[in-house]
């Protein structure tokens, strides 16, 4: 799950949104059909994680230029 910039900036909805995704976990345990069974919930990382993606996809035009 990626927030663009302006919605990241509202820390009420950072935090409502990160509340929901750390919801899916027990929820799954309750209703394993929720997801795809290779999925167990989501994982809180920064930015970085992403940065090769988005190196990529400037490098090969796929991204617009920030």
């Amino acid at each position: 799950m990626a927030v663009r910039v302006t919605p990241a900036k509202d820390a009420a909805f950072e935090a409502r949104l990160r509340a929901a995704l750390d919801a899916v976990g027990p929820a799954l345990r309750g209703n394993p059909k929720l997801l795809p069974a290779r999925y167990a919930g989501f994982v809180a990382r920064d930015n970085r994680c992403d940065r090769p993606i988005r190196d990529a996809g400037l490098a090969n035009g796929k991204l617009p230029a920030p």
